[in-house]
C-alpha cells in the first residue's frame, strides 16, 4: 500500500477558504459602516447638545434667544449694527458689543456638511430647536413627531430635536 502525499489545497478546498474569508470580510465591512453612522449621529447629538448649552448663556445674558433665518440659520454674527446669519462650522456665536465673550467657537457643523445633512435652528426669541437628521434607522433618539413635521435638514429629512434644557422637541415653533 503506497500513501499518496499532496501538496497544497485541491480547487474545491480553496475555493471554500476563498468564500469563507470573502464572507467575513463583507460582514466586517458591514459592522464598520454601522460604526460610521453611528459615530456620525452620536457627533450629531453631542453638536446639538453643546450648542443648546451656549445658546442657553446667550440667553442668560440677553434675556432672549438668537431668531432664525427661514433656511434654520442662527442670525447673531457680524457687529451690532449689520447683525447677520452665522455660517455653520465657520462662525462663533458670540457677544457682538463684546467680542471677548464667546459662547461657542465656531458653530458646529453636521459631519456630513456638503453631502446631504445639516443642523437646523428655528426660534421665535423666546424658545429655540435645533433640528437633524440622524442616519440611523434604529436609533432610539429619532423623533417620529419631528420627522412629520417634513422639515428638511439638507437633503435629508429632520428626524431629530432638541431644545432648551436638552428636552427633547415634542411641537413645532411656528
Amino acid at each position: 500500500m503506497k500513501l499518496e502525499v499532496r501538496n497544497g489545497f485541491t480547487r474545491p478546498e480553496l475555493l471554500g477558504v476563498a468564500s469563507i474569508i470573502g464572507a467575513i470580510i463583507l460582514l466586517s465591512l458591514r459592522n464598520f459602516q454601522i460604526s460610521e453612522i453611528r459615530s456620525r449621529d452620536e457627533q450629531r447629538k453631542n453638536n446639538a447638545t453643546n450648542l443648546v448649552h451656549a445658546l442657553e448663556k446667550y440667553h442668560d445674558d440677553f434675556g432672549v434667544f438668537p431668531p432664525s433665518t427661514p433656511n434654520g440659520r442662527i442670525v447673531a454674527c457680524g457687529d451690532p449694527n449689520n447683525v447677520i446669519p452665522c455660517e455653520w462650522g465657520k462662525s462663533k456665536l458670540a457677544d457682538l458689543n463684546d467680542h471677548s465673550i464667546v459662547y461657542m467657537d465656531p458653530i458646529p457643523i453636521d459631519p456630513r456638511q456638503g453631502q446631504g445633512i445639516s443642523l437646523k435652528y428655528i426660534s421665535n426669541g423666546s424658545e429655540f430647536q435645533i433640528l437633524t437628521h440622524l442616519e440611523h434607522p434604529n436609533d432610539p433618539a429619532r423623533s417620529k413627531i419631528v420627522e412629520s413635521w417634513g422639515l428638511d435638514c439638507g437633503k435629508s429629512r429632520c428626524n431629530y430635536g432638541v431644545t432648551g434644557s436638552l428636552r427633547p422637541v415634542t411641537q413645532r415653533i411656528k
